[in-house]
């Protein structure tokens, strides 16, 4: 039984190993990701401190009252209107990042 035990381990090393083309195929996705966490990641470092100024305002907005009070509630709907934009455009970057990649992947594997 003790023999059986490294045979095994051997085939499922074997069948876990890849081809130099399956490699390829990884590294393009796995490089694509990371890309595309950066870029996701750069947004959210692009419109967090804009949520906080418009938080930032919308407290102002309740102390001051009145039209100068309206015109803060305004630039904070403003900044977090942006901020939500800047997250869309960085997804929608890593997401053309990834399909860029999995485009590559597929006509790696149909060679």
């Amino acid at each position: 039984m003790k023999s059986a035990v490294p045979v095994v381990a051997l085939l499922l090393l074997a069948a876990c190993q890849r081809t130099p083309q399956e490699q390829q195929i990884h590294d393009i996705k796995a490089q694509a990701d990371e890309r595309a966490d950066a870029v996701e990641q750069a947004a959210d470092g692009r419109a967090d401190p804009m949520d906080a100024q418009a938080k930032a305002l919308r407290e102002q907005a309740k102390q001051v009252g009145g039209y100068d009070g309206k015109r803060l509630e305004v630039q904070a709907d403003a900044l977090e209107k942006e901020a939500d934009l800047t997250r869309a455009q960085g997804n929608d970057r890593g997401d053309a990042i990834r399909a860029e990649a999995d485009a590559k992947a597929k006509a790696l594997e149909s060679r």
